[in-house]
């Protein structure tokens, strides 16, 4: 879990560079977000199955996916709500967004059992 908070705090560039940048910096910028994604995307779940007994990780997974689809849903029509208006509002929502799941993942972090604490599939 302690991977994430400087991950994303360097993610939070990507859309910034995406945005305000040349053809390069988009690349960059790009290439940040998708190293967020595979970040966020492998680590969140491997976390949730520490944080729950084995028999309640189904439902675990399954409210963590929806409640994480749901927000991506409402992220991304904000977002385009914001592209249709304003491009340096869609920055500062992309980077305040990054900046407020910081302490959400601090407090993940300590949810966490420490490697060995924890029996992981079983």
């Amino acid at each position: 879990m302690k991977v994430l908070l400087p991950l994303t705090a360097i993610t939070t560039l990507s859309a910034p560079l995406a945005f305000l940048g040349g053809f390069k910096l988009a690349l960059l910028g790009a290439g940040l977000w998708g190293l967020g994604m595979g970040v966020h995307e492998s680590i969140i779940p491997a976390a949730v199955a520490t944080m729950v007994p084995a028999q309640r990780r189904p439902s675990a997974y399954g409210l963590f996916t929806a409640a994480y689809g749901v927000f991506w849903f409402l992220g991304s029509a904000l977002i385009g709500f914001l592209y249709d208006r304003s491009i340096p509002a869609v920055i500062v929502f992309s980077v305040v967004a990054e900046l407020a799941a910081i302490p959400l993942f601090l407090s993940a972090a300590r949810a966490v059992p420490r490697s060995g604490d924890a029996e992981i599939g079983r």
